[in-house]
């Protein structure tokens, strides 16, 4: 669709508003008078006047053509307008509306962003259109300063890329974790219909999600936040392992790929509990970290554990592991995939005997007394030689 082109209607204006006829104009340009009657009717000067032609008129070759700021700025307003329209109702007919203005207004990137919206939701021509939808998200992501811009030309690219392309733009995706990249793949595989790796994925992140919840910031590093809260530290390990046992639950226990992670939470909750003097409860998540502890080191390594229902996580495992191995899932085909969850399943990421007998249990919450408040008791000092026989089997 060609663009509208001011010209006629601009000589026509500004000639009169420079007190000129049509007369006077022409004798200055060397043309005759008729000439410039047909222009303002809808003819187009000799480009080789246009330069003579604007000067003569006080403008700018732009502002002749329609193109000034003025011009632009009520265009623009049109375009808009327009597209509002045909948005819902017709992605390939603003495709071909909105194609031009790109060209057009280069840096007005919302057009450059509208442009690979519809492209992407009109689908059925996107091999055609991938080139302008490459393009213009280049373009965004070199001029916007807007991280929302940004993310928005990362996305049309993962969905509009063709796979030996893919991995350029996932490297480009902002966040540190691996569930953004992820996510996105979700949504590709929605978009263009591959199922099977669409449900897989879907698996996949169901996994990084949970495992992103229970490797909370203020769960696992809790020096850093929760040290002067033992209450709210309470109250975190308790919900963390309730989601775990809930979400996880095989055949009435959590799957044993979390018994280590629930040893872990409920040493730690055990530990403030004490520090509160809530002593008996305290015993009793203790005694729950044992039961948890002895299950988990029961499991030889090397062993591929379920992390869950499969029909809430597909049939992943992880191996108990001390090396780089924890750090990959296994799928049911046996492939594997990294994720930054591997502190959660470390076969040897939690020692309870240690934590008991290290001040300030081994440097968790600092600033508070925790196991030290019950460390001469009897009972504890049974369980502390209870963690040892377990540790040395």
């Amino acid at each position: 669709m060609p663009l509208k082109i001011h010209i006629a209607e601009n000589i026509s204006r500004f000639r009169k508003q420079k007190g000129l006829t049509q007369e006077d104009l022409a004798q200055r340009l060397g043309v005759s008078a008729q000439a410039v009657s047909n222009w303002e009717r809808g003819g187009y000067p000799d480009i080789t006047l246009l330069p003579a032609l604007a000067a003569h008129l006080g403008l700018t070759i732009d502002a002749l053509m329609g193109n000034g700021p003025e011009q632009q700025t009520g265009e623009l307003a049109e375009v808009e307008r327009k597209s509002r329209e045909l948005y819902d109702s017709d992605p390939a007919a603003l495709i071909e509306y909105i194609k031009p203005y790109y060209y057009k207004y280069p840096h007005e990137l919302w057009i450059a962003d509208l442009l690979c919206d519809a492209i992407i939701r009109e689908k059925t021509h996107l091999r055609e259109n991938y080139p302008l939808v490459k393009e213009a998200s280049k373009r965004v992501l070199k001029e916007s300063e807007y991280r929302w811009d940004r993310e928005r030309a990362i996305w049309f690219m993962c969905m509009a890329s063709p796979d030996d392309e893919l991995e350029e733009w996932q490297n480009r995706c902002p966040d540190f974790y691996s569930s953004t990249v992820s996510e996105i793949l979700e949504q590709r595989f929605k978009y263009h219909g591959r199922n099977e790796e669409l449900l897989a994925r879907h698996y996949i992140n169901n996994f990084k999600t949970f495992c992103h919840l229970c490797l909370r910031e203020d769960i696992t590093n809790p020096s850093a936040l929760l040290s002067f809260d033992p209450e709210k530290a309470v109250g975190e390990g308790k919900f963390i392992i309730k989601a775990i046992k809930d979400v996880t639950e095989i055949d009435g226990e959590p799957a044993p790929a979390w018994y280590g992670a629930l040893g872990e939470f409920s040493a730690r909750t055990s530990w403030q509990l004490f520090a509160l003097g809530e002593i008996e409860e305290g015993y009793k998540y203790l005694e729950d970290a044992f039961y948890w502890y002895e299950k988990w080191t029961d499991i030889p390594e090397g062993t591929l554990m379920d992390v869950g229902d499969r029909y809430a996580f597909g049939g992943i495992k992880i191996k108990k592991c001390t090396d780089y191995d924890c750090w990959h899932f296994t799928l049911p085909d046996g492939s594997t995939e990294w994720h930054p969850y591997g502190l959660l399943f470390t076969a040897d990421k939690f020692d309870l005997y240690q934590v008991m007998t290290v001040e300030n249990g081994g440097g968790w919450y600092t600033g508070c007394d925790g196991f030290d408040c019950v460390r001469g008791e009897e009972r504890f000092k049974e369980l502390v030689g209870r963690a040892e026989r377990i540790r040395d089997k």
